[in-house]
């Protein structure tokens, strides 16, 4: 038997449910054997936890929709940032040296597969894009590039190439303009107004 608060028809909007079944097809995707986030709970503790707290996980999370996440504590969206070295024999007091690595709380691993489950239908791209595509790989990409140059060279064409760096280009993103995107794609302005509240509230802590 499900549990599940009913929201299809609040407030005349329609509004996404979470049940026992959905639930447990986001605790399938948590990884496992992970180190817990700075509240100590870990996959494992949600996925074997007894019915009662999983009743209560379906409740809280469509209940974050109904609220603009009041039912989520601010600590839960907190994550920390445990720098990780990318050449042990290089400059260790350089901090282009250390890539951030992000440990999120479970709590907030299991919301946002929540959120992706329901709202992904609008994140379509093009074929064309391979990095942060389902289905397609990076080096896809490059042997691309490689065979596109050697195609023109092979035919006595010169090739010429800019590249882009831009490795820091996510702490260059433009919020506000990731939310205009998801309104134009007709995203559900409850899950819109959830991730406005997440990126304003969450905090990152340096281990």
């Amino acid at each position: 038997m499900e549990h599940s608060i009913d929201c299809k028809n609040y407030l005349g909007l329609e509004m996404p449910m979470c049940s026992f079944v959905s639930l447990a097809s986001l605790l399938q995707k948590l990884p496992l054997n992970k180190a817990p986030g700075p509240d100590c709970i870990s996959a494992e503790h949600l996925l074997h936890a007894d019915e009662s707290l999983r009743f209560f996980s379906v409740n809280c999370l469509t209940s974050v929709l109904l609220t603009g996440v009041g039912y989520i504590h601010n600590s839960c969206l907190n994550t920390t940032i445990v720098p990780i070295c990318k050449n042990k024999n290089g400059n260790m007091s350089d901090t282009s040296n250390y890539r951030p690595v992000a440990v999120a709380t479970v709590v907030l691993k299991l919301l946002e597969y929540f959120i992706l489950s329901n709202i992904s239908a609008f994140l379509g791209t093009t074929d064309n894009q391979v990095g942060f595509n389902a289905g397609h790989r990076t080096d896809q990409c490059t042997f691309l590039l490689k065979q596109t140059a050697s195609y023109f060279v092979s035919h006595g064409s010169s090739v010429h190439a800019v590249f882009l760096d831009a490795s820091k280009a996510f702490d260059l993103v433009l919020h506000m303009k990731l939310f205009e995107k998801l309104i134009q794609r007709k995203v559900p302005m409850c899950f819109v107004r959830l991730l406005k509240h997440w990126f304003k509230e969450q905090m990152m802590h340096i281990k």
